[in-house]
C-alpha cells in the first residue's frame, strides 16, 4: 500500500506528521512537490508562472509512482491548484483522491461537488487517514462511509458526512515529522528547521484559521492549546541537529510565548542542549522583558509579532483581539531591548479602517523602528467570522462569498478588499520602507503620503525583500532566493521536480 502526498509551494509540517504517522504503521509514503514558481502567496506573476510551470511534471510523476491513494493538501489560496491537480490525475490514472487542509474542512460539501475529489478529511488527519488507508488496503469501501473526520461520496454522488473524532490530546504520542519528504526536494528546506510545540490557540481572532477550526470541532472537542512536553521537543531537535545540521530553528506555533512556565523550562534546556538561533511567533500580550531576556540567552534570533492593527476599536470589535496598543508597543520595545529582531504582522484593508488609522500606525512604527513590517492584505478563510463583518461594512457583496468558498482569492500579500486601492497600496510600501530609513526621512514620507502614488506593481514587496536580502541574519529571505534559483535551474534542465 503506497500513499503519495501532493503539496505546493512550501514545506508543510502537517504532511510531514501524516507521513511519519503512516510509516509508524508500516505504510510507504512519498511526496510529489509543486514549487509553484511565481504563483505562490508572495509572488503572483502569471507570465513567469506560465513559463516555469511544473504542473505537467507533477502529474507525470504521480502517474509514474502508481500510488494506491493520493493525498492532496491545500490552504485556501492553493485550492484551485489542488482541483487542477486532482482533475488531471483522474484523466490518466484511476486512483482514489483525498483532500485535506483548512479549505476542505471549512466547506466540505462544496469541495465534494468536484468529481475529481473522492474524499475529504476535516480537522486533524493522522488517525482518520490511517483508517482510510487500512480500509482501502482491505478493499472495504463501504466502511469509508463511516470513518470519523471523513466525508466521501459513492458512485451515485451521494455524500456521507461523518463528524470529527476527539482531538489528539497527547502530542508526545506522535512520531517526529518526516522531514526527508521535503528535504529531498530542496536543500533550502533543511537549512531552516521547522518545528511546532503545540496545536490550537487560546484566542479566537475573527480572521484566523483557528476561528474556522473551532467551528469544525464545535460539540466534539474544545479547540484549545495542546502542548508537547519540553523533553519531547528537545529530543526532536537533537535528532534534527545530528541528521541535518540546520542553521536555525523556526517554531511555527500560533503563539509560542503563551505558556511562561513551559518557556522557562524550554529556554534552559534549549540553551544547554541545542543552542541554535531560533525564531517564533509571539503574541503582544505575553511578551515581557524577563522572558524575552531569558529566551535571548537561549538563542532567540527574533519574534514575529502579530499586531494586525493599531486602532483599538477595530482590534477589539472587529478582530476580537484584546491586547492594548500600550501592550503591543511594550512588546516591541522589550524584544528590541533584548537584542532580538522583531517582525511585525499588520493587516491592511480591515473593516472600518481609514487612511487616518494607517497614518497613526505609521507614526508609531516610525518611532519604534521594528526590524520589518509584514503588511498583509485582508484575506478571508471560508466560514470565518470576519466575512460577516465585511458584509456589514460593504467591503464585499453577498455573492462574493461563493468566490471565497471556491478559492478564487489571491495570496495574502496580494489580496485585501479595500475601497481605495491606491491609498492602501501606498501605505503597504510605506510600512515596508519605514524600518530601513531614518526617523527624519520617515516623518517626511508620512507627511507627504497625500501626494504620493507608488504605482509600480509589487514595489512594496520588492523594496522590503531587497533590504532583507542584504541583512546577514535574514536566512529566510536568502533561502527563499536560493529556492527560486534552484527550481528555475531544475526546470531549465528538465528535472521532474
Amino acid at each position: 500500500m503506497k500513499i503519495t502526498f501532493v503539496s505546493p509551494g512550501y514545506e508543510n509540517l502537517a504532511v510531514e506528521y501524516l507521513s511519519s504517522y503512516l510509516k509508524k504503521y508500516g505504510y510507504k509514503t512519498s511526496l510529489v512537490y509543486d514549487p509553484l514558481l511565481f504563483s505562490d502567496c508572495y509572488f503572483n506573476i502569471p507570465k513567469l508562472n506560465n513559463i516555469f510551470n511544473f504542473t505537467p511534471r507533477v502529474i507525470k510523476e504521480i502517474s509514474y509512482q502508481k500510488p494506491d491513494l493520493v493525498a492532496i493538501t491545500a490552504i485556501t489560496p492553493f485550492y484551485r491548484w489542488a482541483l487542477n491537480i486532482s482533475e488531471n490525475i483522474k484523466k490518466i490514472i484511476d486512483v482514489p483522491i483525498i483532500l485535506g487542509g483548512i479549505h476542505a474542512s471549512a466547506v466540505p460539501e462544496r469541495v465534494l461537488k468536484n468529481k475529481s475529489i473522492d474524499m475529504i478529511c476535516i480537522g486533524e488527519g493522522e488517525e482518520p487517514l490511517l483508517d482510510v488507508v487500512k480500509t482501502i488496503e482491505k478493499s472495504d469501501y463501504e466502511k469509508l462511509k463511516t470513518i470519523k473526520n471523513i466525508w466521501c461520496q459513492d458512485s451515485n454522488r451521494k455524500i456521507y458526512k461523518n463528524p470529527p473524532r476527539c482531538l489528539i490530546e497527547n502530542l508526545d504520542s506522535l512520531p517526529f515529522p518526516d522531514k526527508n519528504l521535503f528535504y529531498e526536494k530542496s536543500k533550502a528546506f533543511s537549512n531552516r528547521y521547522l518545528a511546532i510545540t503545540s496545536r490550537g490557540c487560546i484566542f479566537n481572532c475573527t480572521y484566523c484559521s483557528n476561528n474556522v477550526w473551532r467551528n469544525v470541532y464545535d460539540g466534539t472537542s474544545i479547540w484549545n492549546v495542546r502542548k508537547r512536553t519540553v523533553d519531547n521537543v528537545i529530543n526532536e531537535l537533537l535528532e534534527a541537529v545530528d541528521r541535518w545540521h540546520p542553521e536555525v530553528v523556526s517554531f511555527v506555533d500560533d503563539a509560542f510565548d503563551m505558556d511562561k512556565k513551559w518557556l522557562e523550562e524550554f529556554a534552559i534546556k534549549y540553551g544547554k542542549e541545542i543552542g541554535l538561533p531560533f525564531t517564533s511567533f509571539a503574541h503582544p500580550k505575553f511578551v515581557d522583558k524577563k522572558l524575552t531576556d531569558l529566551l535571548k540567552k537561549a538563542g532567540l534570533l527574533g519574534f514575529e509579532l502579530g499586531v494586525q492593527s493599531l486602532n483599538e476599536d477595530i482590534k477589539k470589535g472587529i478582530l476580537h483581539r484584546y491586547e492594548t496598543n500600550n501592550e503591543a508597543i511594550a512588546a516591541i520595545k522589550n524584544i528590541k531591548a533584548a537584542g532580538a529582531d522583531v517582525h511585525i504582522d499588520h493587516i491592511i484593508g480591515l473593516p472600518g479602517e481609514t487612511e487616518e488609522d494607517l497614518k497613526k500606525a505609521s507614526i508609531i512604527y516610525n518611532e519604534l523602528k521594528p526590524t520589518r513590517i509584514n503588511c498583509f492584505g485582508l484575506e478571508y478563510f471560508p466560514k470565518s467570522k470576519i466575512i460577516e463583518t465585511a458584509l456589514e461594512y460593504g467591503l464585499i457583496k453577498k455573492e462574493y462569498i461563493e468566490y471565497i468558498e471556491e478559492g478564487y482569492q489571491t495570496g495574502f500579500l496580494l489580496g485585501g478588499d479595500t475601497q481605495n486601492t491606491r491609498i492602501f497600496n501606498n501605505f503597504r510600501i510605506l510600512f515596508a520602507l519605514l524600518p530601513h530609513i531614518s526617523h527624519k526621512k520617515g516623518e517626511k514620507l508620512i507627511k507627504s503620503m497625500d501626494d504620493v502614488n507608488f504605482s509600480l506593481p509589487n514595489l512594496y514587496k520588492f523594496n522590503s525583500f531587497m533590504y532583507d536580502l542584504l541583512r546577514e541574519t535574514d536566512l529566510m529571505v536568502k533561502n527563499f532566493l536560493k529556492y527560486y534559483i534552484e527550481y528555475m535551474f531544475k526546470f531549465v534542465i528538465g528535472k521532474k521536480q
